[in-house]
């Protein structure tokens, strides 16, 4: 009998898929390689309320034996950090409606960056408490006046704000650990430009 990683488990077995997860296309099964590993495809796993909660965009996994006769008791969650497009995140910067941010550091910021997007260095993140990034979130939402009438029209909360991370290019990894410690703060609505600056000036 076909499972799905994103059906959830009780004692009695499998029950119905939750809300958010209804007619998604995200399952199936993977079978593992000598190593326990497994590489994945998917759609992008939406940022999603329910119940009140706002979830980051995840994958749950289930793990059979190695006979593939019944599922281990615990269910792996996942967190995934979705990347877009110049094409998508241009029509993000002509609509106003996603908070923008550079990675980098100042100097780096200083001497190239997308337009629209304010500056938050991941390390300097890394040292703040979880009061502090939030409270350095909200004054640069503040500054975009434009980004803040979107989120106040659509009565979006703090926490729920789109927010795309950038860095210089694809290898880079400052966009994915800003990233990081913007969900430690709480954030969950979050997309990551993997192209970054490299990407954004080439025509």
């Amino acid at each position: 009998m076909r499972k799905t990683g994103i059906e959830q488990k009780n004692e009695e077995g499998f029950v119905h898929l939750p809300k958010s997860y209804q007619n998604t296309s995200n399952n199936g099964l993977k079978k593992l390689d000598m190593n326990g590993s497994a590489i994945i495809t998917l759609d992008c796993p939406q940022h999603y309320q329910e119940n009140g909660k706002s979830y980051m965009s995840h994958v749950h996994i289930l793990v059979s034996d190695k006979n593939m006769t019944s599922w281990k008791n615990k269910l792996i969650s996942i967190g995934v950090l979705c990347s877009i497009s110049k094409k998508i995140l241009k029509q993000h910067i002509k609509n106003n409606d996603l908070l923008i941010l550079n990675a980098l550091s100042n100097e780096y910021y200083e001497n190239a960056s997308i337009p629209t997007s304010f500056n938050l260095f991941y390390k300097d993140m890394k040292k703040m408490s979880v009061n502090e990034i939030q409270k350095k979130v909200k004054d640069i939402v503040k500054l975009h006046t434009k980004f803040n009438k979107y989120i106040t029209k659509h009565k979006l909360s703090f926490m729920d704000i789109p927010i795309c991370v950038y860095c210089y290019d694809k290898g880079c990894p400052a966009g994915r650990e800003l990233a990081n410690e913007l969900y430690r703060a709480g954030f969950t609505n979050i997309i990551d430009y993997k192209g970054g600056i490299i990407d954004w000036n080439n025509k």
